[in-house]
């Protein structure tokens, strides 16, 4: 059986994208075990500064409406902070849910499934994913200066000449195998909130990845009109994409500025449905997957 990971990405008080995505979300899984029992499904929530109705809904309300047979996590800064987009997304890689999984799929939390038959869109694209093995999205071309090509060009996975334009999936819905995301050590530490996308665009095309686009069925970071790439970004005001205040670095050495975006406890929780209740683990700094690995749940 084939495992897939889905994380989704929530943040502040934007309570109606957070229901808008994770309904829809909830909705495909519930349709989807009526489909097919080729795959199994975990969510894995992150949730940067939610206000008290978000942790409300994610809380109490969520597990409601997920299938009782789906593993459901939820990823939490301490203290409600806001640490960003991708030094949450490495915290919710190292969460059980994606530690076993085969296939990622992620939502930023103004991405949603729009198809009417939910749960036949989530085993298509699932069964194209594990037949293509590559990352699949909506694909966008960028120019990036001097520098950043530079900063690409010094990851260990940059065998080739990094060149201009790039290619990638925009990153508010995609979906990846994992092993290659673990290969990558994806997020690369450096990112704070923005840049994702195009850097990991890069990763594939050196490491002979294809990218394939397929947007049908899901409306990637869409306003209130559902176009794609409407919505306003949230929370990168003065944020650079590397957090180095723009200084570019090669592959980062412990210590290096970077370090301080990851120096921070999370809670992690996992629902237990027999009880109806959050089981918590707190897990304190880690910065790469494979240490991250070790603060999985150990029940099954």
């Amino acid at each position: 059986m084939t495992h897939v990971a889905i994380g989704a990405l929530v943040f502040g008080d934007h309570l109606g994208d957070a229901s808008r995505c994770l309904c829809s979300i909830a909705r495909a899984l519930s349709e989807a075990k009526s489909k097919t029992s080729d795959y199994s499904f975990s969510l894995c929530v992150g949730a940067n500064a939610p206000t008290a109705r978000l942790r409300e809904f994610i809380f109490q309300e969520l597990p409601k409406i997920v299938p009782n047979d789906i593993s459901l996590e939820l990823c939490i800064p301490d203290n409600n902070r806001n640490v960003w987009k991708y030094p949450l997304m490495r915290r919710m890689f190292g969460s059980r849910a994606f530690c076993q999984s085969d296939i990622l799929m992620w939502f930023d939390d103004d991405s949603y499934i729009t198809q009417h038959d939910a749960g036949s869109w989530l085993t298509d694209i699932c069964s194209f994913a594990i037949t293509n093995k590559a990352l699949i999205g909506s694909i966008y071309k960028i120019n990036v200066s001097k520098p950043t090509i530079d900063w690409l060009q010094a990851q260990e996975w940059a065998k080739k000449p990094v060149v201009n334009p790039i290619k990638f999936c925009t990153g508010g819905w995609w979906i990846a195998p994992t092993e290659f995301l673990v290969k990558i050590n994806y997020p690369f530490p450096e990112l704070a909130h923005n840049g994702g996308d195009f850097s990991l665009g890069e990763a594939c095309r050196q490491s002979g990845v294809a990218l394939l686009h397929k947007n049908s069925g899901v409306a990637i970071n869409a306003g209130s009109s559902g176009k794609e790439s409407g919505a306003k970004r949230k929370a990168a005001d003065g944020v650079s994409w590397l957090t180095t205040n723009q200084r570019l670095t090669p592959w980062p050495k412990l210590n290096e500025p970077w370090q301080k975006n990851h120096d921070f406890a999370c809670h992690l929780f996992l629902f237990c449905r027999e009880n109806t209740e959050w089981k918590q683990k707190i897990v304190p700094f880690a910065c790469r997957i494979d240490e991250l690995l070790q603060t999985q749940f150990k029940s099954t």
